[in-house]
């Protein structure tokens, strides 16, 4: 492939990217603000303005680095890039089908509601927060399809980072509020990623 149709594939693959981004926002800013609620107490300890700041930063660094950082930043080839748009979906579609199967018991802040039950089917069966799972997935697909291994880095760990405090301070409720049975299901279940995590 010449580099006129190199880079014609190249411009594709970031017009894909960023719709899939715009898409992803959308979706998010729909169903947190469907889910919001004011009605019961909050033990959020701060976790959703971590989770923002890491993700603003995440953003923030990779766009410094694709201005600054081109002479160190290795490239990622085009095959790696089309694989981190389909991570990134894939992501996506993890993230909102937990949303989906939480139903009421998804809310944006950590809180507990009244008649809460411990969601254990569909995805929940294997991994403890799956929702967070696909999130962590889809920055890694964006952080792929970006155009150096530098920017991967930064969406790949600091999302992550954010993340693991929001789960930590969502098992700490949730140790409170079920006790024994939560800490058989956390004993037979994965944190984030089956066999790593």
């Amino acid at each position: 492939m010449g580099k006129k149709g190199r880079r014609i594939r190249l411009n594709n693959l970031g017009l894909v990217a960023n719709g899939l981004l715009a898409l992803w926002v959308i979706l998010e800013f729909y169903t947190l603000s469907r889910h919001w609620t004011i009605h019961t107490p909050s033990r959020d300890k701060g976790s959703m303005i971590v989770i923002g700041v890491t993700v603003a930063l995440a953003f923030l660094l990779a766009d410094t680095v694709n201005d600054w950082g081109k002479s160190w930043n290795v490239a990622i080839p085009p095959e790696i890039e089309v694989l981190g748009l389909i991570v990134m979906a894939g992501g996506m579609v993890l993230r909102f089908y937990s949303v989906h199967i939480l139903g009421r018991f998804f809310t944006p802040v950590v809180t507990f509601q009244p008649e809460q039950t411990l969601v254990q089917n569909g995805p929940y069966r294997y991994i403890r927060h799956p929702s967070y799972t696909g999130v962590w997935l889809a920055f890694i697909g964006l952080g792929l399809s970006c155009s150096g291994w530098m920017q991967f880095a930064l969406f790949a760990v600091l999302p992550l980072v954010g993340l693991l405090y929001r789960i930590h301070v969502e098992e700490e409720m949730l140790l409170q509020l079920f006790g024994p049975l939560y800490r058989e299901y956390a004993a037979r279940t994965w944190k984030l990623i089956p066999y790593l995590l």
